[in-house]
């Protein structure tokens, strides 16, 4: 039987902490502000972004949105491919469930993840992919998606 994977990319596919914790020590020192330890930042991650800052940094909320900004162009330069390795097993299990046929997603607000994910896990067909925003920040990546998911996705997500 076929079936629908989906599947978060942070913390669950790749291992993104080193990167948040990079990112975030970076936004600290761009706006000046006191850096507080690792584990005080890791204790935040999974947060709303702004309020990632407010409770390790014990800002304000106008504060925390401006860090939350500054975050945002940071981590667009520090994204860079091989900055989010995948945990042990990862690739090989997603190719094995590609070759099976089942339907892969992947949700992310990682916009180039569709290419270099999929050139990651040896995912080189494209033709049945399709990507879809499910909020403000986060988009569904699909592989090998039938006709009726791609209908089913663009119906939910757009």
């Amino acid at each position: 039987m076929r079936k629908i994977y989906i599947l978060d990319f942070d913390g669950t596919l790749g291992d993104s902490r080193g990167l948040i914790l990079r990112t975030m020590m970076d936004t600290f020192d761009a706006l000046g502000i006191d850096r507080p330890t690792e584990e005080a930042c890791v204790n935040t991650i999974g947060l709303p972004l702004a309020d990632c800052f407010v409770v390790v940094a014990g800002l304000t909320a106008a504060q925390g949105e401006r860090c939350a900004e500054v975050y945002r162009r940071i981590f667009h330069d520090n994204n860079v491919p091989g900055s989010v390795p995948p945990f042990e097993g990862v690739v090989e299990t997603i190719r094995t469930l590609h070759q099976q046929g089942h339907t892969l997603a992947v949700a992310t607000s990682r916009k180039p993840f569709l290419v270099t994910g999929g050139e990651i896990v040896g995912i080189e067909d494209s033709s049945s992919t399709i990507s879809c925003r499910v909020n403000q920040y986060d988009d569904v990546f699909v592989w090998g998606a039938s006709q009726t998911v791609v209908q089913v996705f663009e119906m939910k997500c757009g």
